[in-house]
């Protein structure tokens, strides 16, 4: 591994980063559960009343990718001895080393697993840019294919979505346009709406199956599921990583599908009918990427069918059953978030902790209990450099060296960075000072002899 990338994976803010997201991803788990739980308890209900708590879920789970970076960022600034678990009588600290699980401590303060989330933080940022263009790439591809569409010629259709609109109670002027890039109806814009349908579109449908397709299209309309779509999907770019946001995401987008698909098989009457055209469509050639470009993809034919005849209802489970499993699953998150976030903490905390130098009569230094090994480079070796390089580090209390490792005596650029590496993946028995664990800073020498390399 080159010291540029060594210097990278141990880069304090990047892993910052990755075990913020790790809190994230524990958060966003959460909430999901507490979802899961919901729907559980409310079975039965209206499609309307999951959409709202589904889309207020999403908006808590982005809340809190947002604010968790902040509050963690804040608190690097508190004294761990300070650093209270929320609703606990009398707190409980919030640091590994207080759960008492040491070889877990331990292991989450291991140079090698802070290098995975600073993967996993680079791989974030990546995912999010790539996500981020196509999102952008979407919404101009549908204005794109909303501005080259035409007007319709055909009085029935302009009949029936005039009836429609004015039935429905939208306010906005809604223009219907033919486009042959699109297989199936859909509705572009927010403020001026567009309704595009492919051509030739009346002749596939009859009249009633056809006000019924029209009318799911103006309940869009009415409900504003244009704008909130778009937000929604922006939302999810940044939480692409957490399958908790993903499965909320569709409870979203079925739960909108469904209270539009009940709209417009009221509107006409006719569940049956409604199913029917919706199968025709199903068997048209489906749209390429305008639908998935803008994330306005619905649940599968089968579910909404199976759920307007009600013929084959859905599986019922029992809701004590779920909610205790669910309450217990929470626990089991908020665990973690409590790890994660501890992990996190210690970055920061390990730097506002007073350190002493030696000698002191009071301290007792520390024990070394694991070494790493420099890595002797091949250009070093080349060139015939030997020599040893001097360094100054502070040991912390929970066994690690901190990563402000400082060189005092230089050899050689490759060589001491391989030092700097190498030291930070040492593991001591920490020094002490009236028989508690404190913060020392030591001098520690490597060197490096082409003779004994090649022994």
């Amino acid at each position: 591994m080159t010291p540029g990338v060594t210097s990278l994976l141990t880069n304090r803010y990047l892993v910052f980063t990755g075990w913020t997201l790790v809190c994230v991803l524990w958060a966003t788990t959460a909430v999901a559960l507490g979802l899961a739980i919901f729907r559980a308890w409310a079975q039965g209900r209206r499609p309307a009343g999951e959409y709202v708590v589904a889309l207020g879920a999403l908006i808590a789970c982005s809340a809190m990718g947002a604010v968790m970076p902040l509050v963690l960022a804040w608190r690097t600034a508190v004294p761990a001895s300070s650093f209270r678990f929320v609703g606990t009588p009398g707190g409980t600290p919030l640091a590994v080393t207080a759960l008492n699980i040491p070889w877990l401590g331990s292991l989450l303060q291991r140079p090698v697993v802070d290098g995975f989330v600073a993967v996993a933080a680079l791989l974030w940022a990546a995912g999010t840019i790539a996500l981020g263009v196509r999102f952008a790439g979407g919404w101009l591809l549908a204005r794109s294919i909303a501005a080259d569409a035409y007007p319709t010629e055909d009085p029935a259709l302009e009949a029936i979505v005039t009836d429609l609109v004015r039935r429905g109670g939208v306010m906005q002027a809604l223009e219907v346009l033919e486009s042959t890039a699109i297989a199936a109806p859909v509705v572009i814009g927010w403020r001026r709406p567009r309704l595009l349908v492919p051509p030739a579109f009346v002749l596939r449908l009859p009249r009633v199956q056809l006000a019924g397709v029209v009318a799911h299209e103006i309940a869009h309309i009415r409900r504003g599921d244009y704008a909130i779509n778009l937000l929604h999907s922006a939302l999810e770019v940044p939480l692409f990583f957490s399958p908790a946001v993903a499965w909320i995401s569709r409870c979203i987008r079925d739960a909108r599908e469904f209270c539009c698909d009940d709209e417009a098989a009221a509107s006409i009457g006719d569940r049956r009918q409604y199913v029917e055209a919706l199968t025709r469509l199903a068997g048209v050639t489906p749209m390429p990427t305008i639908r998935a470009a803008v994330g306005i993809a619905g649940p599968r034919l089968i579910t909404r069918a199976r759920r307007l005849l009600q013929e084959d209802s859905m599986q019922q489970h029992n809701r004590f059953r779920l909610v205790a499993l669910g309450v217990a699953s929470v626990v089991i998150v908020l665990g973690g978030l409590q790890l994660s976030a501890a992990s996190a903490l210690m970055l920061s905390q390990k730097s506002e902790l007073p350190v002493y130098k030696l000698p002191d009569p009071d301290v007792k230094q520390p024990v070394l209990v694991h070494e790493v090994k420099p890595e002797y480079t091949d250009g070093a070796k080349k060139r015939q450099v030997q020599g040893s390089v001097e360094l100054e580090e502070v040991v912390t209390p929970d066994c690690t060296v901190r990563d402000d490792v400082r060189i005092t005596k230089s050899l050689d650029p490759e060589l001491d960075a391989q030092a700097v590496t190498a030291a930070k993946q040492w593991l001591f028995k920490p020094g002490t000072k009236d028989g508690q664990p404190v913060s020392v800073r030591v001098n520690i020498e490597m060197t490096f002899s082409l003779r004994k390399h090649r022994q």
